[in-house]
C-alpha cells in the first residue's frame, strides 16, 4: 500500500486534510505528517486511532535535513507557507519541493492558488509567487500534481476588512469570485491524494458558482441587521487608506493586486472537479455565509482573522 505525507500538518488546511485522509484512506495506507512544532499536534490526530506518524520539519531547514523528514513517502503534499513575503514564500516552497525530489518521493502535490483559473498569468502578487513554485515543481524531476485551491470563503470578512462594528466597507474593485469553504477544499485534496488522477497536470478547485463582494455586504447587513455602507473606491485611494492605517506602501500595493485581479475577472472561472471528488452537491455559498454571520451575531465567536497586517 502507499504512503502519503502531508506538510503543514497543524495549519488549517493541513490538519483538515489529514482528518479526511485518516477517515477515507484504505487499510494499510501509511499516513505521515510534518510540522514545525510537534507540540501543536491536535489531540484528534494523535494516538492509534488516527494512525498518523508525525515528524518535525521546517521549510527553512537545510535540504538534506528536510529530505530526511520526507523520506519514505510515495506521495507528498506541499502546502504553501503563509508568509506574505513573496521571496520568502517562494524560497520556502521551492526548498520543500527540492527536498521531496531528493528524498525520492514518487509524486509531489502542491497547493497553489486558483486566481486566474486555468491561466498562467495574473496581476495578483500572491498568484505570481505560486506560479514560481509551480515552475519549480514541474522541473524538479518527480511526478507532480498542482492543486489550484479556491479562495477561502471562510476569509471573506478579512478580505472585506469587515468587523461587526464596521460602518462602512470599501475595496478598490469588485467582481465575481469562486469562493470555497476551506473544509471542502481539504476534503477534495485528501480524495485527490487517494486517487491516481491528475498526474503531471493541474487540478482546479473552485466554488460551484461566483459571488461578488457587494452581495456579501448585502448578506452582512441582512443577517447582522446593520447598515454598513459598501464603497468601491479605486486603487489609489484604497492603497492610501491602507498606508494611513499603518501598512507599508509596498505591502499595500501587493495586497491590493488581489482586488485588481478580481476586477479583471480572474476569479470568475468555475470548475466541477471538486464536486466530482466529493461525490455530492457542494455547500451553497450564500447559506454558508449566512451560517457564519448567524454564529457571529449569536455568540460573537466567529473570528477568521483580523484585517491583514504586513
Amino acid at each position: 500500500m502507499s504512503s502519503i505525507l502531508v506538510t503543514g500538518a497543524t495549519g488549517g488546511l493541513g490538519r483538515q486534510t489529514l482528518e479526511f485522509l485518516a477517515k477515507y484512506a484504505p487499510p494499510g495506507t501509511t499516513l505521515l505528517a510534518t510540522t514545525r512544532d510537534t507540540s501543536k499536534i491536535p489531540e484528534n490526530l494523535k494516538g492509534a486511532g488516527a494512525n498518523i506518524t508525525f515528524r518535525q520539519a521546517d521549510f527553512d531547514d537545510p535540504i538534506d535535513k528536510l529530505a530526511e523528514a520526507f523520506r519514505g513517502a510515495d506521495k507528498l503534499l506541499v502546502i504553501a507557507t503563509n508568509s506574505l513575503d513573496h521571496g520568502k514564500r517562494v524560497s520556502q516552497v521551492c526548498n520543500a519541493i527540492d527536498a521531496a525530489a531528493k528524498a525520492g518521493v514518487g509524486r509531489v502535490y502542491y497547493t497553489s492558488f486558483s486566481m486566474g483559473g486555468w491561466a498562467d498569468e495574473s496581476v495578483c502578487g500572491l498568484q505570481k509567487a505560486h506560479y514560481a513554485c509551480e515552475g519549480r515543481l514541474k522541473s524538479c524531476g518527480a511526478d507532480y500534481t498542482i492543486i489550484r485551491e479556491g479562495i477561502y470563503l471562510d476569509a471573506f470578512t478579512m478580505l472585506l476588512g469587515w468587523k461587526p462594528d464596521s460602518k462602512e466597507v470599501y475595496i478598490p474593485f469588485d467582481g465575481p469570485i469562486h469562493f470555497s469553504p476551506r473544509r471542502e477544499l481539504a476534503e477534495g485534496t485528501a480524495r485527490l491524494l487517494l486517487s491516481s488522477s491528475h498526474k503531471n497536470s493541474t487540478a482546479l478547485f473552485t466554488g460551484p458558482y461566483t459571488i461578488t463582494f457587494s452581495r456579501l455586504v448585502e448578506l452582512i447587513n441582512e443577517v447582522m441587521e446593520t447598515n454598513a455602507e459598501f464603497k468601491i473606491v479605486g486603487l489609489e485611494p484604497y492603497v492610501k487608506g491602507l498606508v494611513a492605517n499603518g501598512q507599508s506602501e509596498e505591502f499595500a500595493k501587493w495586497w491590493s493586486s488581489f482586488f485588481v485581479a478580481v476586477g479583471n475577472g480572474e476569479t470568475e472561472t468555475t470548475d466541477g472537479l471538486l464536486e466530482e471528488l466529493l461525490g455530492r452537491k457542494r455547500v451553497d455559498t450564500v447559506e454558508y455565509v449566512r451560517g457564519i454571520l448567524k454564529e457571529t451575531k449569536e455568540t460573537g465567536g466567529y473570528v477568521w482573522a483580523d484585517v491583514v497586517k504586513s
